[in-house]
């Protein structure tokens, strides 16, 4: 598995702009609900697909935010799949997962 290092992916917005997010850019929410029934699947911000080519915005579970689990991008132009990565420097990554 590659990991690609992207510096928008550690970046945070103050405000979500849509229109200004670009690829690899996450929105963090303020106070994310957690849902009694849905525990580990509750959404604690956007991202938008690193694919350069792409820039899709999705929702972005705890899980998925910590790298527990990879995120597949919704376009379908691009079916990306990757998940963060945090590097030996303190930084944080992207892994996109190799097709098999």
């Amino acid at each position: 598995m590659a990991i690609l290092e992207v510096q928008q992916a550690a970046e945070q917005l103050e405000e979500w702009i849509p229109e200004k997010m670009e690829p690899g850019t996450m929105f963090s929410f303020d106070n994310p609900r957690p849902n009694p029934n849905w525990p580990h699947s509750r959404f604690v911000g956007v991202f938008s697909c690193p694919n350069q080519k792409c820039g899709l915005i999705g929702l972005v579970t705890h899980d998925q935010a910590i790298g527990l689990s990879y995120m597949i991008c919704g376009s379908h132009q691009c079916s990306a799949e990757y998940r963060f990565e945090r590097r030996l420097d303190g930084g944080l990554g992207i892994e996109f997962r190799k097709p098999a």
